[in-house]
């Protein structure tokens, strides 16, 4: 078993996932020893600490400043995805790994290896895809949270790929908030045409759970008013703010599985 350290993440430099995605046969817990001898790779502090030597792995792949797609095999792999949108694919079921993650960087063990993958916004097995790309501003964590933010409820998998496909073709965060306000369901949840004010309380409830503070309201309420901001820059506001990041993450802050 091979010892490794993540060094980033939480206070002990580890963040240790039980991870249970794609149902009850999601990724199985691997222990991967914290500290141990150096019988392995040892990733560091950061992304790509210099501690982390590619040396150390069977399998050294580097991407480009653009999008790359890597192929992992059986072999310890140390993946630098870079710039783009970076994708690593395992031809195996998600079962057999489980997965620990960093700020930059995650690391993954079917128990027998340990791959180190950074800068990967997805990874791909057989049953489905594991989105990383969940912090403020990526693609995953926004689609994610704009679709709970204009629906008052949890996205359906269709859904999210439908919004991520369409991100990752080049639309712009508030076209797709734009396309959840034109939505019968956006208008069966917030109601036909609701004035400036109500939409902004209804915001405060449906997606920050609790009643608007006079000082916000009276922000997106003058915003809005004065025609500064569109209400779809608003719901874009509200789903990525830091209140509402929180409040998601204990659902998606490390990463979500789409079947």
């Amino acid at each position: 078993m091979l010892d490794v350290d993540l060094g980033v993440g939480g206070d002990d430099g580890l963040i240790d996932l039980d991870a249970d995605i794609g149902g009850s046969d999601g990724l199985v817990d691997v222990d991967l020893d914290v500290g141990g001898d150096d019988d392995g790779p040892t990733p560091g502090d950061g992304d790509l600490d210099p501690e982390v030597d590619p040396a150390d792995f069977e399998v050294v792949l580097s991407g480009t400043d653009g999008d790359d797609t890597f192929q992992i095999t059986a072999q310890s792999t140390f993946v630098d995805g870079r710039d783009g949108l970076d994708i690593a694919v395992y031809a195996a079921s998600a079962s057999e790994f489980s997965y620990q993650l960093g700020n930059d960087a995650a690391l993954f063990s079917n128990g027998t290896k340990v791959d180190y993958l950074a800068d990967i916004e997805r990874v791909e097995f057989l049953e489905g895809t594991l989105a990383l790309d969940v912090g403020v501003g990526e693609t995953s964590g926004f689609v994610y949270r704009v679709y709970q933010a204009a629906y008052d409820r949890t996205p359906d998998d269709a859904g999210v790929k439908f919004w991520i496909d369409a991100v990752d073709d080049g639309l712009d965060f508030n076209s797709v908030a734009d396309g959840f306000l034109q939505s019968n369901e956006f208008e069966a949840v917030y109601g036909v045409n609701p004035s400036n004010e109500t939409y902004v309380e209804m915001l405060y409830e449906n997606v920050l759970g609790r009643a608007p503070d006079v000082d916000g309201s009276d922000f997106w309420v003058d915003a809005l008013d004065d025609g500064s901001i569109s209400r779809a820059q608003v719901l874009v506001g509200f789903a990525e703010s830091s209140e509402n990041v929180e409040l998601v993450a204990s659902v998606i802050g490390d990463g979500f599985f789409l079947s």
